[in-house]
């Protein structure tokens, strides 16, 4: 005769362990999503509307959560500001590091397209550039904020263009460093504030070359 006795089996503790940490990354996941979708309708919110008058219900319609949900991610207009602020120069580091390499045959056609990319990034970002004072306005940590970023900018193209590299170089190949980053970013805003179109390319060349002068120095080191 046939047993037919249901047996059960216990799933063994790293199961267990690995139904949980699954679930436990799902939720986190979920929630980074959740988090993105708020900032990306606030974004859109300030821009349309303004920051004053922007509402969280209108966020939260924006997001397709609760205004709780909102609340539970983001104490306030402040928190949002200084999100879209933060979401924003993350995209900049990501640019910064993709840099080509110097040792390509075609550097400086590589470099301009780098910074035609760039000029193209700061166009798709326009609209939030009125942001960035009021989020700045609102952090009592900005001044340093922006210090982080301007270093974190300079490790990226460290990483490929060792002039960039500041540690233990002396001032005056410190403050050039600082100067054609600087001027990456000047020639971007220019280029949206003039409504540049064919002096785009020329511009780019020319801040390309800045960066070429650059590495064929060798910065003394102290």
């Amino acid at each position: 005769m046939l047993d037919c006795r249901l047996v059960i089996r216990e799933p063994s503790p790293s199961r267990l362990v690995a139904e949980a940490t699954g679930s436990s990354s799902l939720r986190a996941e979920q929630k980074e999503l959740t988090r993105r979708r708020i900032i990306a309708a606030a974004r859109q919110c300030f821009v349309d509307s303004g920051v004053a008058e922007a509402s969280f219900n209108e966020i939260a319609r924006r997001a397709g959560v609760s205004r709780a949900t909102v609340y539970l991610h983001f104490a306030g207009k402040d928190a949002l500001l200084v999100a879209i602020l933060a979401d924003d120069w993350e995209a900049q580091r990501r640019l910064f590091a993709a840099v080509p390499r110097p040792d390509r045959a075609d550097f400086r056609k590589a470099l301009v397209d780098w910074l035609l990319r760039m000029q193209r990034a700061y166009r798709a970002r326009t609209d939030s550039f009125g942001l960035y004072s009021k989020a700045i306005a609102h952090d009592q940590h900005s001044a340093s904020l922006m210090r982080d970023q301007r270093h974190a900018l300079m490790a990226e193209l460290a990483r490929w263009l060792p002039m960039f590299d500041l540690s233990g170089a002396d001032a005056r190949h410190r403050v050039r460093a600082h100067l054609v980053l600087a001027r990456i970013e000047t020639f971007c805003l220019l280029s949206l504030e003039e409504r540049w179109d064919e002096e785009v390319l020329p511009g780019t060349e020319i801040v390309a070359d800045d960066i070429i002068a650059l590495l064929n120095t060798s910065p003394a080191r102290v």
